[in-house]
């Protein structure tokens, strides 16, 4: 036993011959998120890309990719990381963010996640809502005051048939909403500064995306 003991201790003391490679650290794939609109005009690739910032500081990778983006021509500037992750994935880089079209939402977000969080955007330029939330891991219906609430439930229920959950979130909700007490899942802001920090792939604090956040990551909990 004596000598049995002294094996394994030298074993687990001993330290690796000359040569020996230390083994490839793979990161867990990240969550995968779909936001859908209850209506066009709701704000849901502004919503879409704050979020996907928010994650990307959180996350080790310190980016994310959202898909279904429509980039714009003109050149945004990007971090570090962000460049990082967009040539990695063929991608268009803005900010924290990696911008990719829409074609095989499925496979892109399965490639993606293996690197940095993903943001499907599923607003009229993106992949259809269904196809969106039945890859996801977590689902958002985005609203705004303007919307019938009885809308974005119904949308959320739609949803829910093939995918996840939703959560409903009340974008531009500074003004209130009549109807709404107790029918969304938190509360966004409304700032036009913080919109265009969203859109250009930085985090944008002001719009209180980091509240959503939580929400979304208390679930893998």
């Amino acid at each position: 036993m004596t000598s049995a003991l002294a094996a394994v201790e030298g074993f687990l003391l001993e330290p690796p011959e000359a040569g020996d490679e230390p083994p490839e650290v793979v990161a867990p794939p990240r969550a995968v998120i779909a936001l859908a609109g209850a209506r066009p005009g709701c704000g849901t690739t502004t919503v879409a890309r704050a979020l996907a910032a928010e994650l990307a500081a959180r996350d080790e990778a310190s980016a994310a990719a959202v898909i279904g983006a429509t980039p714009s021509a003109h050149v945004r500037l990007a971090t570090p990381s962000g460049a990082r992750l967009a040539r990695a994935l063929g991608a268009t880089p803005a900010g924290r963010l990696a911008l990719l079209g829409d074609a095989d939402c499925l496979a892109r977000a399965r490639d993606a996640r293996l690197l940095a969080p993903v943001i499907l955007d599923a607003s009229a330029d993106g992949p259809a809502p269904a196809a969106a939330a039945a890859c996801a891991d977590h689902v958002v219906v985005v609203a705004d005051p303007t919307c019938e609430p009885a809308l974005a439930a119904m949308v959320a229920a739609s949803l829910a048939r093939v995918g996840p959950e939703p959560h409903v979130v009340l974008n531009r909700a500074t003004g209130g909403g009549e109807g709404w007490e107790g029918r969304h899942a938190a509360a966004l802001g409304e700032s036009a500064l913080g919109a265009r920090l969203a859109l250009a792939g930085r985090e944008a604090r002001s719009l209180g995306t980091g509240t959503l956040a939580d929400l979304l990551e208390d679930e893998l909990l």
